[in-house]
């Protein structure tokens, strides 16, 4: 009909933006995932690393949070637990009961029909629904910038990776799988590698392309994460020495109870025979030159020992009694700590200016987690350990008497806001009780205070935190430990009521 307006057919609704084609495998996401969970990247790249480890495993994922936090050191327990709490309860991860040491999971699909609906390896799509939408996120992520995980069973997660830290957290595989389906929840460390610019995702670099950037940072120093041998050896370059080609024989070195009293007068004179002869020549005959026994008495010419000197020779067995010579700077606090601990003298001496408490506290979190005197050198060499101001507190109002660990105790207490006196003395009550009465061990108290649970919206800050600890000590029940009693602290910092809070804090120790 003339003059009437013809019906045009409604804009369909706007894709979501397009990724460049994947040429490397992928991990598929559910969409409805990656918007249940927008507020929490950290479980989204949680599930990354959960469906990464089912597909080289090809089985249900033994994983346990102590080798997530192999995996990502910058992670807390309370953090990962968290996490893989939130997947569970929205049914993107499903715990498949067995007899093993560790939890095993199986990434899903998520609720479908009534039933939670697991990834099939041998079905077609590993038994997608069809009406179940996918974001590609390219398996390299995980790979390349913060290496390969290896589960077992019963031991802990071994760590491969071509860096000699990760280049990336797990939260920030999370914000790059939200900013690909078109919701930008950047980071700093997307934005340095440049993974993500205004808000978009860009397609990760080649292998080689990124390798030869982290080498370059060998001249920049930027972070500290350097190319490890197994990047090298990724480029075609090895890093081992080729064995020494020259010929010769070592030269011997004699014990001087073992040469004649005579021999001094060789020295000079002979030497070039005398060498020969030790380090492996036809023996010729030189006066004055014989291996004599231990017990044969030296020559009337030898000076017989003054009087006064068994305390010289016995400084001499005992290289460590001996002062500093000249000009050689005398061993730091730390220094000693480490020498303590079973750091090699020459090793501890490279950390000797490294803050007291904060090694102490960071070399007893690191053996907690499993590690062993060389992989904390490895660990410190590429990213040593830093000190705070509470850190730097607490070294100067120790006693005499703290040791390094008293010295570390004393500085969390006063990072939660207690005054020195109440610091020290709550560190000394600390340290005198049994292990098994302290809730978790001294060297893992910074990681159960950085995870103990916080209500959201809470504002108390540091200056509510010592009328809460008050509280705790003077109205917990006889029982509570003193990790439950920081975490009750905690919730009554947050202005929850007595008895709720000494309810949350039972569930939270799993009383």
């Amino acid at each position: 009909m003339s003059g009437s307006t013809q019906l045009q057919p409604a804009p369909a609704a706007a894709p979501p933006p397009a990724a460049a084609p994947l040429v490397h495998g992928y991990l598929p996401l559910p969409r409805r995932m990656l918007a249940d969970l927008r507020d929490t990247p950290l479980a989204v790249g949680m599930y990354a690393l959960v469906a990464r480890l089912y597909f080289l495993h090809k089985d249900a994922v033994p994983l346990s949070s102590d080798d997530v936090m192999r995996y990502d050191p910058t992670l807390r327990r309370g953090a990962v637990i968290r996490a893989i709490a939130r997947l569970e309860s929205g049914n993107w991860l499903l715990c498949v009961p067995g007899s093993q040491r560790k939890k095993r999971y199986l990434p899903t699909w998520g609720l479908i029909s009534g039933e939670v609906r697991p990834w099939e390896l041998n079905a077609p799509g590993l038994g997608r629904p069809a009406h179940v939408q996918r974001q590609r996120l390219d398996r390299r992520l995980l790979d390349l910038y913060l290496g390969r995980l290896e589960p077992h069973p019963s031991h802990p997660a071994r760590v491969e990776r071509y860096t000699s830290a990760p280049l990336l957290s797990l939260r920030d595989v999370g914000s790059y799988a939200l900013t690909l389906d078109g919701l930008p929840t950047t980071t700093a460390a997307l934005n340095a590698w440049g993974l993500c610019q205004e808000n978009r995702a860009m397609p990760l670099p080649d292998e080689t392309t990124l390798l030869a950037l982290i080498s370059q940072r060998t001249l920049l120093e930027e972070d500290g994460v350097l190319l490890a041998p197994k990047g090298y050896a990724r480029l075609g370059i090895s890093t081992v020495a080729a064995p020494c080609d020259e010929a010769g024989v070592p030269l011997i070195f004699v014990p001087s109870e073992l040469i004649g009293a005579s021999s001094a007068s060789l020295i000079g004179a002979s030497s070039a025979p005398l060498i020969g002869d030790v380090i492996g020549e036809a023996p010729t005959a030189h006066a004055g030159f014989s291996a004599l026994p231990k017990d044969t008495p030296t020559s009337a010419s030898a000076p017989a020992p003054a009087e006064g000197n068994e305390s010289l020779q016995a400084q001499k067995r005992n290289p460590k009694d001996l002062p500093p010579p000249q000009g050689q700077e005398a061993q730091t606090a730390t220094e000693q700590f480490l020498q303590q601990e079973g750091i090699a003298p020459t090793v501890a001496h490279q950390f000797r200016h490294v803050n007291l408490a904060a090694a102490c506290a960071h070399l007893h979190t690191l053996i907690a987690q499993g590690c062993g005197p060389g992989a904390v050198v490895v660990r410190w060499r590429a990213s040593p350990p830093s000190a705070d101001h509470a850190d730097e507190q607490a070294v100067a109002l120790a006693p005499p008497d703290f040791t390094p660990t008293m010295v570390a105790t004393l500085a969390s207490f006063l990072r939660d806001g207690y005054s020195p006196e109440a610091a020290c003395h709550a560190t000394r009550h600390w340290i005198t009780q049994p292990t098994e009465q302290r809730g978790v061990s001294t060297g893992q108290r910074r990681t159960w205070r950085a995870d103990a649970p916080r209500r959201s919206g809470g504002s108390h800050g540091h200056s509510a935190m010592p009328a809460a600890h008050g509280r705790a000590a003077t109205q917990a029940p006889a029982d509570f430990s003193p990790a439950m009693l920081a975490t009750l602290a905690t919730y009554l910092a947050d202005e929850v009521e007595l008895d709720e809070a000494i309810m949350l804090t039972r569930a939270w120790h799993g009383g």
